[in-house]
């Protein structure tokens, strides 16, 4: 399995999203992700150092990149003045 199809997998399975969920978050198709994972189709540069930062971050990366869950989370925990989309 090529490193790029593991890396893939790793950084989606980090932030706990789904396929779908995931390729929202990084702008892309749930059969591009599904492609990447299966060694299908080898992501370009910019997407596997997207995908080497979304690892290292986990789950912290989701309000990095979708403000909107951001806002979601803060709502959960009453934060005061959550951003909006």
């Amino acid at each position: 399995m090529p490193v790029w199809a593991v890396l893939a997998r790793r950084a989606r399975k980090a932030t706990g999203l789904t396929q779908e969920e995931f390729a929202e978050l990084i702008g892309a198709s749930r059969s591009t992700i599904g492609c990447w994972e299966a060694a299908i189709r080898e992501p370009s540069k910019l997407a596997v150092s997207l995908l080497c930062l979304v690892e290292a971050l986990g789950r912290e990366a989701i309000p990095v990149l979708h403000p909107c869950h951001a806002a979601v989370e803060a709502e959960n925990v009453g934060v005061p003045n959550p951003p909006t989309c």
